[in-house]
């Protein structure tokens, strides 16, 4: 947020035990107390003043804690000596990164500028009941046509491939000029134990759910024959994120 305040990230099946042995007060982060997208001022032990918000970059169970930045170092060995003992590791953002594809997450890789809200397939944030800076744009006919290109999960046919971001995306019988889509990021998902990819293409999921699909690559003189999926591949119901 700024320099005044540090903050850590606390993810993964136990993240709420890991804070629930660090509060003052563990029944402020309890699942009733503290749902997702939920934000509450608390204390930590050693009396760590603190704010925790309920959210998930990662698609996991999460916290994200901050606390003014003189109390970081504290804040961290605290957490660190709780999250250690039962299993818990650092991690950075090559892991996050995949993580995040995992879900289908989107950043600046896939927020380019000629992206929609609906593109992206966020729409449903977008209140119906107010105006608000782009909603006026938002419903231009260019903006809504059932074909602009939405954003998708892709495998790799074969499981054992691994394709690019970059890559352009065609039907398999016209491997030419723009293609109908693009590939905007790429990682090996060790949950899924192959490659996996997120992307844009003309109609989205519906329209190519189940037609052959080449992932082109003409720099790198490579084809790879993928299949175009949700763009949630993991976890796809949010069970572990409002676990």
């Amino acid at each position: 947020v700024s320099e005044q305040w540090a903050g850590i990230a606390v993810a993964g099946p136990c993240s709420r035990t890991v804070l629930e042995a660090c509060v003052e007060d563990p029944a402020r982060v309890s699942n009733d107390n503290f749902p997702f997208m939920g934000v509450i001022e608390t204390v930590l032990k050693d009396k760590i003043p603190c704010r925790i918000a309920r959210i998930s970059f990662s698609g996991e169970l999460a916290y994200e804690v901050y606390t003014p930045s003189d109390y970081g170092p504290a804040a961290m060995d605290l957490l660190w000596g709780v999250s250690e003992p039962m299993g818990g590791c650092l991690y950075g953002l090559e892991a996050l990164g995949a993580m995040r594809i995992e879900k289908g997450h989107v950043t600046g890789a896939e927020l380019d500028g000629r992206v929609t809200i609906e593109d992206a397939g966020l729409g449903r944030m977008a209140s119906s009941k107010k105006s608000y800076i782009g909603s006026a744009l938002r419903k231009r006919p260019e903006l809504i046509r059932e074909d602009r290109p939405r954003l998708v999960g892709i495998f790799p046919r074969d499981r054992h491939e691994t394709f690019n971001a970059g890559a352009i995306l065609c039907d398999a019988d016209a491997v030419q000029g723009f293609g109908d889509g693009w590939i905007s990021g790429v990682t090996h998902s060790p949950e899924l134990g192959h490659w996996i990819g997120l992307g844009f293409i003309a109609g989205g999921l519906e329209a190519w759910q189940g037609k052959s699909v080449v992932a082109a690559d003409p720099v790198r003189k490579n084809n790879v024959a993928v299949e175009i999926v949700s763009p949630h591949m993991v976890d796809p119901d949010g069970e572990r994120l409002y676990g």
